[in-house]
This record gives structure tokens, C-alpha cells and sequence, in this order.
């Protein structure tokens, strides 16, 4: 069976929820994949793997990410420890770094949403400082989660910070002229 699928460009009669619209073309279909208006389900030739597409499917508004007491920590850490030399701070970071900054901090604090709140509870942590030691951990310093003697769960959390891989603090100018620090 040859599948094509093909992404339409104008979605504007979809509404404002809907994320993707689909168009699929199957030759030779098979007479037991015949559903109802709306889902398509396909079997493959010889497995068990099957394709399913959804048309016009509703999704929910994606949820905006706001600055917390984690993410200026990060912040804060980011330009404290990483401006580079004769940069004096007074330049502002680059909006458009932004949007970066709050989903790796986002994302941190959600996988490992359970040690942190071990730390927050037992050792009177707060997430401004573990917003810090996420920068200090993923950018390889010598201070951070694993050396505040948190323990199993500060090992863990050095450990977890180090995946997310280091990011560069550089000035720059943008494409509006403006002079401004870019973390990326």
C-alpha cells in the first residue's frame, strides 16, 4: 500500500485551536480499514504497526511560560558567573533569548520536580538558588548541586543539569541595531 501525506498550508477555516490538518491518500486501500468520518486507521503490509490520522483534532492553547524565582536564579547565575570579559553588564539580554531560557528551566523543574521538592522540604532550599546551581551544574563549574551537600539528591540533580549541555553568554548586537547579551 503507498501512503501519501501531504500538509495543507491553509488552515485558516480550522479555528484558532487546531494544530495541524492532514490530507492522506492511500491507493489500494484495504477494504478493513474503512472508519468513520474523521480518523483514517491504516494497517502496514506485513506488521502490526498501524498509522493513524486525525483530521481537524482540537488541541489545548499552549500554556505561556512566565519568569519564576527559578528562572531569574538562572538568570542571575548566567550573568554573574558567564559575562565575558569587558562586558560590564549593563547591556540588557536579547529578548528573543527568552522564550529558550524559560523552557530549559521549565523543563528541569519538571523531570525532576521530586527532588526538587526534596531539597525545597528537608534542606530549606529555595528555587531561586536551584535555579542558580542549574546554571553553575550544566555550564561544568565547580559549585553547584552536587557540592551544597544535598546529598543522593544534589548528586542527581548535578547529574540531570549536566544533560542539558552548556549554553554560550556572548555580546552581540541585533537586528534592530541594539546592542545585548545573547544566552543561547
Amino acid at each position: 500500500m503507498l501512503v501519501k501525506v501531504e500538509l495543507l498550508s491553509d488552515t485558516s477555516d480550522l479555528g484558532s485551536n487546531t494544530e495541524l490538518q492532514m490530507r492522506v491518500k492511500a491507493s489500494k486501500r484495504a477494504p478493513n480499514t474503512r472508519k468513520k468520518a474523521g480518523t483514517k486507521v491504516m494497517p502496514s503490509r506485513g506488521g502490526t504497526a498501524r498509522r493513524t490520522v486525525m483530521k481537524g483534532r482540537k488541541c489545548k492553547p499552549a500554556k505561556k511560560l512566565a519568569f519564576d524565582a527559578f528562572a531569574d536564579g538562572y538568570l542571575d547565575a548566567a550573568i554573574f558567573a558567564d559575562l565575558p570579559e569587558g562586558c560590564d553588564g549593563s547591556l540588557d539580554i536579547f529578548p528573543g533569548c527568552f522564550p529558550q531560557i524559560l523552557k530549559d528551566c521549565h523543563r528541569f523543574q519538571r523531570q525532576n520536580r521530586r527532588l526538587l521538592d526534596r531539597i525545597y522540604n528537608e534542606h530549606g532550599y529555595s528555587a531561586t538558588a536551584a535555579g542558580q546551581d542549574f546554571w553553575y551544574s550544566r555550564q561544568g563549574h565547580a559549585i553547584g548541586f552536587a557540592y551544597r551537600d544535598l546529598g543522593d539528591a544534589g548528586d542527581r540533580l548535578q547529574e540531570a543539569a549536566s544533560e542539558f549541555g552548556s549554553v554560550d553568554v556572548l555580546p552581540g548586537t541585533a537586528p534592530d541595531g541594539e546592542e545585548y547579551i545573547f544566552i543561547e
